[in-house]
């Protein structure tokens, strides 16, 4: 898959850099040049195949058909998608709904959907655990980099006679 694409890029790189430093390149031994990958945004897209993901958002409704209610979800989602601005913050959409609604094939469905137009989507859960039901999850906190208290690093009275307040 792109993964491999991902390492094979790498290698390419690592190994130009070295034979660089003994004045050779990759074309005096037949091989490609690698890609020019510069960011991070760069490399997040390169790991999903537009075309396996538009394959994988047809299966997944044909194995599972969105009801009412996420269809509506869905096409909400994917008009923001079809009509985003690059001039203009994104919009941030929080689903939420009990146990056995459909959260979790709608939130696959959305994300192969919006690979497959090769957008940058990152699956977040609210803890490690719940990541670990998707592929390619992690958790709110690892992603955006925010730190996590443990109740023993918290302190229970800031001293100014006031309980400091939950978030």
């Amino acid at each position: 898959g792109n993964n491999c694409k991902l390492a094979l890029n790498d290698l390419l790189v690592d190994l130009s850099e070295r034979l660089r430093a003994e004045s050779k390149t990759l074309s005096d031994f037949g091989l490609p040049e690698p890609e020019s990958v510069r960011s991070e945004l760069e490399i997040e897209r390169l790991k999903y195949d537009p075309e396996f993901q538009a394959q994988l958002l047809q299966q997944l409704n044909a194995s599972a058909p969105n009801n009412e209610e996420q269809m509506e979800a869905y096409n909400f989602i994917t008009h923001c998608l079809d009509n985003l601005d690059p001039n203009k913050e994104g919009t941030f959409i929080f689903l939420n709904g009990p146990a056995g609604s459909g959260k979790s094939t709608l939130f696959q469905k959305v994300i192969a959907y919006a690979r497959s137009k090769g957008h940058i989507s990152l699956g977040t859960a609210s803890t490690n655990l719940a990541a670990t039901n998707f592929a390619d999850f992690t958790s709110f906190h690892f992603c955006f980099a925010l730190p996590v208290l443990e109740d023993h690093e918290r302190e229970e009275d800031s001293g100014d006679g006031r309980e400091d307040e939950e978030c």
